[in-house]
């Protein structure tokens, strides 16, 4: 598993939030499903992302949290979509994300 952690911009709604990024990614496996002439695998070959999200407060982890829009923007430039799976801790600014597009850092 790959990971980055460092400085990156949230654009969610069309507002700029700083955040700490702590991300991982990973390959997906191959999956065994079985069928009427025996068993196989499907699947496999992409690379699934997500991580954690620190907001400066609870404010701004509430209001990204609340949006329907969500981008994530590293220090290099590279840009990728995310959801929240879960509410993570919006009190303390702490936000869990899912990654819903192109891993936007080394994940080689």
């Amino acid at each position: 598993m790959r990971s980055f952690s460092g400085s990156a911009t949230v654009i969610a709604d069309g507002i700029s939030y700083q955040v700490e990024a702590k991300l991982w990614c990973k390959p997906i496996p191959p999956r065994t499903v079985q069928s009427f002439g025996g068993s196989g695998s499907v699947g496999g070959g992409g690379v699934e992302w997500g991580g954690t999200l620190h907001a400066s407060g609870g404010t701004d982890a509430f209001a990204m949290h609340q949006s329907l829009n969500l981008l994530l923007r590293l220090d290099g430039g590279a840009e990728a979509p995310f959801t929240f799976p879960g509410d993570g801790d919006l009190e303390a600014g702490e936000l869990e994300i899912r990654g819903s597009g192109t891993v936007p850092f080394d994940c080689g």
